[in-house]
């Protein structure tokens, strides 16, 4: 204790230890004033671990002169790891290429710290302060004389700082920042409830690099050093370009992507790729601008005090938590977000693949997420209470997602709302597959393979399809409002062979409405747990969908399918979109159920104009008069159960007294095959 470790110039490849001894760590430099000394007195992590670890030290530990470099850990403080040090002196060191879970350069907690004369950067931080991370310390001091210089580090929360709460105000002296005024991108302060608070006053004197507002480019073969304003002079990194670009509320910059693929191993992309706020990030396609973490870290994230976020054209891959629980897509705390045309797979994520958290507005067209590997797919919340929040998905993808081999949760989508407000997260999906998802959760909040909703949510449901899900409860959709009724309008809708039941209800008293919608099993397919209300509409049935395989996908409607032009277009405050999931038109006669509209099938506006098939009175109730070129077909009509009440061969005048008042669907068959689906109403 109080000793001096003085070390000469070389290379040490070494991880350090340091408990409870107050020392001085230092080089020649003490006595020399030499930078050579700094930079030729190496302690090396050697990318085995971080640098030093010193904790519990009652007195002052010191540590002077030395280049700390390429320490590496899934923990704290890639260079330096301080716990509960009384006091720390952290002087003319260069500390650089460092990487952690949090604190790149440096982490600090419980301990009071004085820089002077660093160099800290082109230091990584997989969550939080690419450069230095603060929790909980009692002082802070920057040297105005002899100042710091902290610049081009990384991480998806504060690249240069971030200041955590318990962590006093302070003044940043430096000589070099990263930019000339750097937002709370570069050096960020919140509470402990992860709001930003502006404690930091920052006194610097000079910026490594120029922010550019203007449009920038990237390019896997493109160059750091280039501009970045042309495709010809594109960027090399997404990291880079986003230190660069500048934002702007009123006149959004964009970061163009080249198509190629942006890796660690290929054009040393860092991930987790932090977007900065109210910018733009475009890709050429989705299928040819890939965004490869590699089983780093995870893929993306925003965090708090964005305007907005705008991600279009991308295929993200291969984001992991590192144990860490985060390993895809976090965007938290906006007022809104645009994503569009995105195809994200293969994640391990104890959180989600895409999280939309606290977010005033979003907007979801064209997303498929696929095998994720632990917890859900898509996580779209409102955690504050009091506050209403929306969201529009349109085209929707879910499938193939599961929990890991030691923990249970896994699956497709989760809601959730918070009080008072029953529509305090207000969300509307249309056009949607949910197929092949598992959940192995138990536990009544976290149920439902492919689509969970929880408290004060009311959701609009309209053209989906639910299959071959799998749950403890709730194969396909769970609503397990613990904390406050729930709202649900489900239109137009399949519901088949999930499994233990199609949807499970429970806990809070809550509204379930289903308008023509097929649902396997009926009201036998529901679980209904506690004092709930479920509607179904005169235009359900329960029937075989008939699925074929059609342009890549399983679940397109067989001609034969009764859910061919049996679904509702009148739905409240909505416009149908003009297309559906596979990009055919939406309207192709009366609506078919499903994400998937069948347009081989004459629809009932083409046959009355083509005179190939006319069918009246409609509504009807004695007899049913077929209009027909044909002499040799046959004519079914089925219940909403599914259950065939009449087939008849050749007959253009149908005698119907026998059959109840109700909705049935008729077939028009010729040759085996079936011409004309429709729906028949008998008053």
């Amino acid at each position: 204790n109080g000793d001096t470790v003085l070390v000469k110039q070389g290379v040490y490849y070494e991880n350090l230890h340091i408990p409870y001894k107050a020392i001085t760590l230092t080089s020649d430099y003490i006595f020399t004033n030499n930078q050579t000394d700094i930079h030729n007195t190496i302690i090396d992590g050697n990318k085995i671990d971080r640098v030093l670890l010193a904790e519990q030290i009652n007195g002052i530990l010191t540590i002077n002169g030395l280049t700390i470099q390429n320490g590496k850990t899934l923990e704290y403080g890639g260079g330096i790891q301080l716990y509960h040090v009384d006091s720390v002196n952290i002087i003319n060191n260069d500390i650089k290429n460092n990487s952690a879970f949090a604190g790149g350069g440096i982490n600090i907690e419980h301990s009071d710290i004085y820089f002077a004369g660093n160099y800290i950067r082109y230091n990584h931080s997989l969550t939080l302060g690419g450069g230095i991370a603060f929790l909980k310390c009692e002082s802070v001091q920057f040297s105005p004389l002899n100042r710091c210089n902290i610049y081009m580090n990384y991480s998806r929360n504060g690249t240069d700082i971030k200041k955590g709460y318990g962590t006093v105000p302070f003044t940043l002296y430096a000589d070099t920042l990263t930019v000339e005024n750097p937002s709370f991108y570069y050096i960020k302060s919140t509470d402990n409830y992860s709001n930003l608070v502006y404690d930091i006053e920052i006194v610097h004197q000079h910026s490594k690099l120029q922010e550019i507002d203007n449009d920038v480019f990237v390019s896997t073969n493109g160059d750091n050093k280039n501009n970045g304003l042309t495709p010809q002079t594109a960027f090399r990194n997404i990291w880079y370009a986003m230190l660069r670009i500048k934002a702007d509320t009123i006149n959004p910059n964009t970061v163009h992507l080249a198509s190629g693929i942006y890796s660690p191993s290929v054009n040393n992309e860092m991930y987790p790729i932090n977007c900065k706020p109210s910018i733009k990030m475009i890709g050429e396609s989705m299928s040819s601008t890939l965004l490869d973490a590699e089983q780093t870290a995870a893929l993306m994230s925003s965090k708090r005090g964005h305007k907005f976020i705008h991600l279009e054209n991308l295929e993200m891959t291969n984001g992991t938590d590192n144990n860490h629980y985060f390993g895809g897509i976090d965007f938290s705390g906006h007022d809104s977000v645009y994503l569009k045309n995105l195809y994200i797979h293969h994640i391990q994520s104890g959180a989600s693949a895409l999280m939309v958290y606290d977010t005033k507005n979003s907007y979801l067209e064209n997303i498929e997420v696929s095998y994720l590997t632990g917890g859900r797919s898509i996580h779209i919340s409102n955690p504050k209470p009091g506050t209403k929040k929306k969201s529009y998905i349109k085209n929707l993808h879910v499938h193939h997602n599961g929990p890991n081999e030691t923990d249970t949760g896994g699956g497709g989508m989760k809601i959730l709302g918070k009080e008072p407000y029953i529509n305090s997260m207000e969300v509307t999906i249309v056009n949607a597959l949910f197929n092949d998802n598992y959940n192995n959760e138990n536990f009544w909040s976290n149920m439902g393979s492919a689509l969970a909703i929880s408290d004060h949510v009311s959701l609009k449901l309209i053209n989906a399809t639910f299959s071959n899900n799998i749950a403890y409860d709730g194969g396909a959709l769970a609503l397990h409002a613990s904390d406050g009724p729930s709202k649900i309008d489900i239109y137009n809708t399949i519901f088949h062979n999930n499994s233990p039941e199609e949807i499970s209800l429970a806990e809070e008293p809550s509204m379930m409405k289903l308008y023509h919608c097929d649902i396997k099993g009926g009201m036998s397919g529901i679980d209904i747990v506690g004092n709930h209300t479920v509607i179904m509409d005169d235009g359900c049935f329960v029937m075989d969908p008939v699925f074929t395989t059609y342009n890549g996908s399983d679940y397109f409607l067989a001609n034969n399918s009764t859910c061919i032009n049996t679904g509702t277009t009148y739905i409240p405050d909505f416009e149908f979109p003009d297309t559906d999931l596979m990009g055919n038109p939406r309207m192709h006669g009366n609506v078919d159920l499903g994400p998937y509209e069948n347009s081989f099938v004459a629809t009932e506006v083409e046959s009355i104009k083509n005179n190939i098939f006319s069918l009246y009175p409609n509504p009807g109730n004695s007899i049913i008069n077929i209009e027909t070129e044909e002499d040799i077909f046959t004519f079914e009509l089925y219940d909403t159960m599914g259950k065939r009440v009449l087939q008849c061969q050749n007959q253009k005048t149908i005698n119907v007294n026998n059959i109840n008042s109700g909705i049935y669907f008729y077939r028009f068959i010729k040759n085996n095959t079936v011409q004309h689906v429709g729906k028949w109403i008998k008053e």
